[in-house]
């Protein structure tokens, strides 16, 4: 959904840490234009396809990041800045790459293999995006680093990614279950 200022409204303070046990903000897409998947036909009244929501909120995370680069390619002049913009440019690439093919090979009926390439999508997606705007944001001086940054809540936004569902943690160890079970 574009997530141009015209149309979207923040209706509390965002706290995407305190979204795993606090209420998550209001945010208000009146009139947004949708630039991509939103949802599938039977959505409500279907089988449950949790994997929806887990692309979805992945989806979120790319979003950030291109805002952010938006601030970022603002703010930069030297050289070091330009390059960490396009190393998160070309992340963004491949991460927006990876989310599609997901979309594309989603069955009526799902199974563990797919099951997994969406839970190694989001675990890819959310710690490429936090580790390259780390890098890009490390670059910048200034008033970028302040907490009012629209710069620095939008790096916070992105270093939460990693943390929630799945967390980094459990789904580490369960793709190395996998790797190890194809060695046996």
């Amino acid at each position: 959904v574009s997530t141009d200022t015209e149309h979207v409204k923040v209706d509390n303070a965002w706290a995407a840490t305190g979204m795993r046990s606090s209420e998550s903000v209001t945010l208000r897409f009146t009139g947004a234009a949708v630039l991509g998947p939103l949802g599938y036909a039977g959505l409500m009244e279907g089988p449950n396809k949790r994997h929806w929501s887990t692309l979805s909120f992945t989806a979120i995370f790319l979003g950030i990041a291109e805002s952010l680069l938006d601030d970022l390619v603002r703010a930069s002049s030297a050289m070091l800045q330009k390059v960490e913009c396009v190393d998160l440019h070309l992340t963004l690439q491949a991460c927006r790459g990876l989310i599609q093919r997901c979309v594309a090979e989603e069955r009526d009926v799902v199974d563990d293999r797919y099951l997994a390439l969406v839970r190694d999508c989001k675990l890819f997606v959310s710690r490429s995006l936090a580790e390259r705007a780390a890098a890009a944001v490390n670059v910048q001086g200034g008033a970028v680093y302040r907490f009012s940054s629209p710069v620095s809540r939008k790096f916070r936004d992105l270093m939460a990614g990693p943390l929630l569902r799945p967390p980094v943690g459990a789904a580490f160890e369960k793709i190395w279950d996998e790797l190890a079970a194809r060695m046996a």
